[in-house]
């Protein structure tokens, strides 16, 4: 039973997934319907990631309420009804503001289900769950790219997308008998909701933040801004710097997936500081004078490294913070991470105007210099996650 569940929760994170990669797969083709800048499609992730932000925050009072189960399915139900409306939007402005209930629904799956693994499920689940995110992250651009030759419009893409997402909704909905056959009442193990203040004053839930939010900022200011440095700097085509950059992405795949095979072995502590290593290796690699191709493929290690990071840290929490309180400081984790997803790529936009964007190297350098110097002194480097497998 307790398989087939983490099976089925699997297939919501890769929920989770499908909505981050629809936006930037049918944005050609929806800012000339709309009548605006491309730019303005950078609003829609920053009000979606917000919306995320915010749900997160509060997750810890939503789960001790209600539950995982019943906070999932809702917001399986609310993405999917969302993306339906989305689809019939014919301005900019309705689309924007239904990102803020996309935002909401997606942070509260995320913070429940991460919780829920960490809690029941080993580190080598805790990482092939986030290599589902990845598999939902490339479902999007396939559907909308056949809806624009099959249909000729974007919107199609998102009912199919939307359709997509009901499916999965309703396969969480019918699953409540395997909640209650594996769970037995006991996941809903005692959750104790703290609020901002409690959680701050308990010891190490401040450098979490900074690592949760700091291993964010690298992961996306390098995925937002890597076909432009690949571009920019190495006087690539747009295509084939678009190609290339799916390097970064495998890399992140792949390391959770090679994570997920050695964590039982290795353990999730030893994992993080694995995986930091090679992204300090392969950031250093950036300074080196390589070709286009080459730097690809230190992208791929840059994403590699960062693999097994951020679901690893994740599983250690109700090991470190104990099992009654990783609920509430999951959802803060989230947090975190979302306010450095919305914050760093923004402000490597603001320094690369001013110095170029050869300046990625020195901004990713800076901000895993931050990750690296807490680490050690973090809570996730004791021995109480030594042996967490």
């Amino acid at each position: 039973m307790a398989t087939l569940l983490l099976l089925i929760i699997y297939v919501g994170f890769v929920s989770i997934g499908v909505p981050d990669s629809l936006f930037g797969a049918s944005w050609p083709a929806v800012f000339p319907e709309f009548g605006v800048d491309s730019a303005w499609g950078g609003v829609i992730p920053v009000v979606c990631t917000c919306g995320t932000f915010v749900s997160s925050l509060f997750s810890g009072r939503l789960l001790s309420r209600f539950g995982t189960y019943r906070v999932t399915v809702f917001s399986a139900f609310l993405t999917a009804l969302v993306l339906f409306c989305m689809s019939f939007t014919e301005s900019f402005v309705p689309m924007l503001l239904l990102c803020i209930p996309l935002g909401l629904g997606s942070g509260a799956v995320d913070s429940g289900l991460n919780g829920y693994v960490a809690l029941h499920y080993s580190a080598r689940q805790m990482n092939f769950l986030h290599s589902c995110y990845g598999i939902g992250v490339m479902i999007s651009p396939a559907l909308v790219s056949f809806a624009l030759v099959a249909a000729g419009t974007w919107s199609a893409g998102f009912r199919w997308v939307s359709l997509l997402q009901t499916g999965i909704a309703a396969v969480l909905l019918f699953s409540f008998p395997l909640w209650r056959k594996t769970v037995r009442g006991a996941e809903e193990e005692k959750v104790v909701s703290l609020g901002f203040f409690e959680m701050a004053k308990t010891r190490g839930v401040k450098g979490a933040w900074v690592l949760f939010g700091f291993a964010c900022a690298l992961e996306f200011t390098v995925g937002t801004w890597g076909t432009t440095y690949l571009v920019g700097a190495h006087d690539l085509s747009a295509s084939l710097g678009a190609l290339l950059v799916t390097f970064y992405y495998a890399g992140i795949a792949s390391g959770r997936f090679v994570a997920g095979l050695l964590a039982k072995r290795v353990g999730a502590k030893y994992l993080v500081f694995g995986g930091s290593a090679v992204v300090a290796l392969a950031i250093a690699a950036l300074f080196l004078p390589l070709s286009g191709v080459s730097s690809a493929v230190v992208l791929f290690f840059i994403g590699a490294g960062l693999g097994p990071v951020y679901p690893n840290l994740m599983h250690l929490c109700p090991v470190i913070f104990g099992r009654e309180r990783s609920q509430s400081l999951t959802g803060s984790f989230l947090a975190a991470a979302s306010l450095g997803i919305i914050s760093a790529p923004s402000l490597f936009g603001l320094v690369s105007s001013v110095f170029g964007i050869g300046a990625l190297p020195f901004f990713a350098a800076g901000i895993f210099l931050v990750f690296l110097l807490v680490l050690p002194k973090s809570v996730f480097a004791t021995d109480k996650g030594k042996d967490c497998t």
